[in-house]
């Protein structure tokens, strides 16, 4: 089998999370900040520690449920660095966490 076949033959799953709800950049095209919306104002401004935990524990079991080889994490906000570098690196490692020491899916 060749790369690209097995690059394609590869179950994966491709999810985005949202673990900031502020932001400082004022981009003029952003969707989100400046056409109304102010829902920001009311929710958490970082996703809490025990979402991250169920969100990889879920992504974790549907990934062996479906027999994935690869699940892929983007993490998104708002600004995700804005949650700060510790918090950062606890939501990186958190989200690696079930799927070490395994010889499931990989999480990247």
């Amino acid at each position: 089998m060749n790369q690209m076949t097995e690059k394609l033959s590869r179950k994966q799953l491709f999810t985005v999370l949202k673990i900031a709800e502020r932001c400082n950049l004022k981009c003029p095209y952003c969707y989100f900040f400046f056409n109304g919306d102010d829902s920001y104002k009311t929710d958490p401004k970082v996703i809490p520690m025990e979402v991250v935990q169920s969100t990889a524990r879920f992504l974790y079991e549907g990934a062996i449920e479906l027999q994935l080889d690869r699940v892929d994490i983007s993490l998104h906000g708002g600004e995700p660095l804005m949650v700060g570098k510790s918090k950062f690196k606890k939501i990186c490692e958190t989200l690696h966490l079930p799927f070490q020491n395994s010889n499931g899916p990989q999480l990247r």
